[in-house]
């Protein structure tokens, strides 16, 4: 009889069925609870970061046209990466002026500096602008709540269903004096 006692105690190792039951469903409780909490995060930091972009790139068009009222500092990056623009010397001066270059977006897509000659089909067209192509709705709201009125000219959808793109102002259509 202790022979089948002592060989019983030998075989119990691990857990049951229901332990393991209970173990999973407080991991998927948990991560129910956290996965949204992690994805807004992105989100948000996302959102910082066009922030901050936006902040470097108006510093550096500001410091470009003050020391040459005249510069053109507007590009488009094609779908391809290559940069595009009429005066690469005053591409060249704005971009060396950013700490880290301007480029693929956080959402996803390329930043574009549209200028005065470019702006003319927004509402408020005049000036030199960043605009931030397929920002989600949230994200959307958060920028467009970050920003004054005076920074953002005109935003929208692409399309039904589709991310939005916004347009930040950079410059006013006067550039400031020296």
């Amino acid at each position: 009889m202790q022979f089948f006692q002592k060989r019983k105690k030998k075989n119990q190792k691990g857990f049951t069925l229901v332990e393991l039951l209970v173990v999973i469903a407080i991991i998927g409780i948990l991560a129910a609870i956290i996965t949204p909490n992690i994805f807004a995060q992105i989100e948000k930091s996302r959102a910082s970061a066009v922030v901050s972009e936006y902040r470097a790139a108006k510093t550096a068009a500001l410091l470009v046209t003050s020391e040459n009222p005249a510069a053109d500092i507007t590009f488009d990056v094609e779908s391809n990466g290559n940069v595009t623009g009429e005066n690469a010397d005053d591409y060249a001066a704005f971009m060396a002026m950013l700490e880290k270059p301007l480029g693929t977006a956080p959402f996803g897509g390329y930043y574009s500096i549209i200028g005065p000659s470019g702006a003319d089909s927004l509402d408020t067209g005049d000036g030199t602008f960043l605009l931030v192509p397929q920002v989600p709705e949230k994200a959307f709201d958060t920028l467009e709540n970050t920003f004054s009125d005076d920074d953002v000219v005109e935003s929208g959808t692409v399309g039904s269903g589709f991310p939005k793109e916004i347009y930040l102002r950079l410059l006013p259509n006067d550039p400031p004096t020296p």
